[in-house]
């Protein structure tokens, strides 16, 4: 990151010249990261785990399939809701749920035994962190100054698959 604050930006917008830098110092802006981060580290995480604790547990291939079919297809159902969530609730609030949903459930996905309460726990991971990607997006454009919100995701993106284990794609809106 030492060679950032060399990097020249062009100005958009009528907006200053700046540095990658700069937005990494922004007080306002370092809380959207670490959640970037955070996501990213729950999605690797829970889908390393599942399958091994699925086969700690002596779970079928077709079971352990469908607990991680579970974390992705709440993942993928509740982009149907955020719209709904943001017209009722802030961005900052629906990170705090996100956060807590995922990091919660994906410690009670850990401490559970029993197949139904890991489907039911992949399901609240998957809700957390597919919840988490789009409204890291939005909180991002509420604290970027608008000439520099293409640099910011291009940073919140570069900050997410530094943080990666193996995804080859990614997995944001």
């Amino acid at each position: 990151l030492a060679l950032v604050d060399e990097l020249p930006l062009r100005r958009g917008d009528g907006g200053e010249r700046g540095s990658l830098a700069e937005l990494l110092r922004d007080p306002a802006i370092r809380p959207v990261y670490v959640m970037t981060i955070l996501f990213a580290l729950l999605w690797d995480t829970f889908t390393l785990l599942a399958p091994i604790k699925g086969a700690a547990l002596d779970f079928s291939a077709s079971r352990i399939g469908i607990v991680v079919s579970t974390f992705s297809f709440a993942s993928f159902a509740v982009r149907g809701l955020t719209p709904v969530l943001a017209r009722r609730f802030s961005n900052w609030q629906l990170v705090l749920l996100a956060v807590s949903l995922g990091a919660g459930s994906c410690l009670l996905f850990g401490l559970s035994t029993g197949y139904a309460a890991m489907l039911i726990f992949a399901f609240g991971v998957g809700f957390g962190q597919g919840l988490g990607s789009p409204i890291g997006n939005a909180a991002l454009f509420d604290v970027v100054p608008a000439h520099r919100s293409g640099e910011a995701m291009g940073l919140r993106t570069a900050v997410m698959m530094s943080c990666q284990t193996g995804r080859s794609e990614e997995h944001t809106s």
